[in-house]
């Protein structure tokens, strides 16, 4: 494989773990059609990461000079999962 091939094997491993455990998100909660007020709490959470959030990060920070450290930590935490 080459430095490029690496990268992408990275960038799709980094946006499987983000991706891992997440329920269907196509199909809406039940309370989702019922209004809701916000609260100071609720505005003061951080945004949910997104797949491209992800892909971002690896792009900056998976290279050809660290991409087997990075697979190793991905594995690893892959399996921690199970």
């Amino acid at each position: 494989m080459n430095s490029k091939q690496y990268a992408l094997l990275g960038i799709a491993l980094v946006s499987l773990v983000a991706c891992h455990g997440k329920s269907d998100a196509s199909q809406p909660a039940a309370s989702a059609t019922a209004p809701v007020a916000l609260t100071d709490d609720a505005l003061d959470r951080a945004p949910v990461p997104v797949k491209e959030d992800y892909e971002a990060k690896a792009q900056q920070t998976i290279n050809s000079a660290n991409l087997d450290e990075q697979l190793n930590q991905l594995e690893k935490q892959i399996q921690s999962d199970k």
